[in-house]
């Protein structure tokens, strides 16, 4: 069965902007950084929901798929590092936005176990 983001966790601050854009870093299967600046249609403050999940998870199909990484995955604003994560047993990080000022940041395990 299918989980809704919105079962996980409060949503946490994932950082302020008064450019209506956050930056994204994390990397890429093969180790790549990845560095994705990922535009919202407002300023203001950003929440995220994240969801520590291998199973299915419903995003609605008005979230925007923006990023996908390994391993690690943070966030600057606009006056630095506003998140960091490094789950141990989780590799794979998938990002979701919606436009205005909402993301879903969803940790799974990587559908290739190659993929480390």
């Amino acid at each position: 069965m299918k989980k809704d983001y919105l079962s996980f966790f409060p949503p946490i601050s994932i950082g302020n902007s008064d450019v209506a854009s956050l930056v994204f870093r994390t990397l890429t299967p093969a180790g790549e950084q990845v560095v994705e600046l990922v535009h919202f249609d407002t300023d203001g403050s950003y929440k995220a929901w994240e969801c520590f999940e291998d199973d299915d998870l419903e995003i609605p199909e008005y979230f925007e798929k923006v990023l996908s990484g390994r391993h690690w995955l943070m966030i600057y604003d606009d006056e630095g590092l506003a998140y960091k994560r490094h789950p141990d047993e989780l590799t794979a990080v998938d990002v979701y936005r919606l436009a205005d000022r909402e993301c879903v940041i969803h940790w799974h395990r990587a559908e290739n176990p190659n993929d480390k």
